[in-house]
């Protein structure tokens, strides 16, 4: 049998409902391995979108699946022997795998073993960036995945591999075959590095959870991230504390507050300017929705945080031979 040749862009968009699940499950078995998704209540619609750096892979995702799930089933089936590190980009998901369980946020970052069964319960309207990075590479850097698998990494460290994604894989075709090498062998030290230090000094009790009022004030500033007034001030009369007081909050998460509404509105952005409903919506109508004033000031920023400009990203991403319905 020849082997399948894997798919760099897929979207359910075009093809007959009944078929799509189908066929996510197979483009996502191509590359993660074979799992088993759930559909929310909702018709099902996603999107897939693959990068190669280095011989390294990261994939963006979009999708409102309700679960997706790896029994020994499916890795009897399939085995990519991949480690997956997962960054999420918009809304929650909650990953288990082993005795370990994590409910990650916008930002967050973990890592699975594909030899080990997991399971994934989405909230609405998920995105996720995740790398494959095969697990020898990993292992013999010294991960001891029984200790360090689904546990959530925030703070500095998960800024770094977040920063470190967008821009090596969203400039993916920038980069010669040394360079590629380099910043795949970069990323694979750093997150090596990171895991083992963190399986060395915490224990699953020690870890830092975010504390429910930060929780509740991401919650309320996602919900309204397109609204002018958005400030800190207003965020924090809303909560009924001081301004000061609001962003030390922020602080002791490992990030401020500033950068974290700017991440946010970047990323709801960079889902959009991929999005083929909105081909009709200019890039000024897209900042302007998630609350940039200035059309301007949101290009800088998004070649910042993803090596590309708002206009080469969504021609580099959106000139691509979608699946027709079979």
């Amino acid at each position: 049998m020849e082997p399948i040749e894997k798919k760099l862009h897929f979207s359910t968009r075009g093809l007959p409902r009944n078929q799509r699940m189908a066929k996510w499950d197979a483009v996502i078995a191509e590359h993660y391995g074979k799992f088993h998704t759930e559909p929310g209540l909702s018709p099902f619609e996603a999107r897939f979108d693959a990068s190669v750096v280095g011989g390294l892979t990261a994939i963006r995702s979009t999708h409102n699946a309700k679960t997706a799930q790896r029994t020994y089933r499916e890795i009897d089936a399939t085995d990519p022997r991949n480690y997956f590190v997962i960054l999420q980009l918009q809304g929650s998901c909650e990953i288990a795998q082993g005795q370990h369980k994590a409910t990650l946020m916008q930002g967050d970052v973990t890592i699975l073993d594909s030899r080990l069964p997991c399971a994934f319960h989405y909230g609405e309207h998920t995105a996720q960036f995740t790398l494959l990075v095969p697990c020898a590479a990993l292992d013999q850097r010294g991960i001891a995945h029984r200790e360090v698998l689904a546990v959530a990494l925030r703070g500095a460290p998960s800024a770094l591999i977040g920063s470190m994604l967008r821009i090596s894989f969203g400039s993916a075709h920038s980069w010669t075959d040394v360079q590629g090498a380099a910043i795949a062998d970069a990323l694979i030290n750093f997150i090596a590095a990171t895991w083992t230090m963190r399986d060395q000094a915490m224990t699953d009790s020690k870890i830092p959870a975010i504390p429910p009022i930060v929780q509740s004030i991401q919650a309320y500033i996602v919900g309204h991230l397109g609204a002018s007034d958005l400030a800190p001030t207003s965020i924090a009369t809303e909560f009924g504390l001081s301004v000061r007081h609001l962003h030390r909050l922020f602080e002791s998460s490992g990030t401020s507050l500033s950068h974290w509404i700017r991440r946010i509105r970047l990323d709801r952005c960079a889902i959009d300017l991929l999005d083929e409903s909105l081909l009709f919506k200019s890039i000024t109508e897209i900042c302007f929705r998630w609350g940039f004033s200035d059309s301007a000031h949101f290009s800088r920023a998004f070649k910042a945080e993803f090596g590309l400009s708002p206009r080469q990203y969504r021609q580099q991403r959106m000139e691509i031979q979608l699946p027709s319905p079979q």
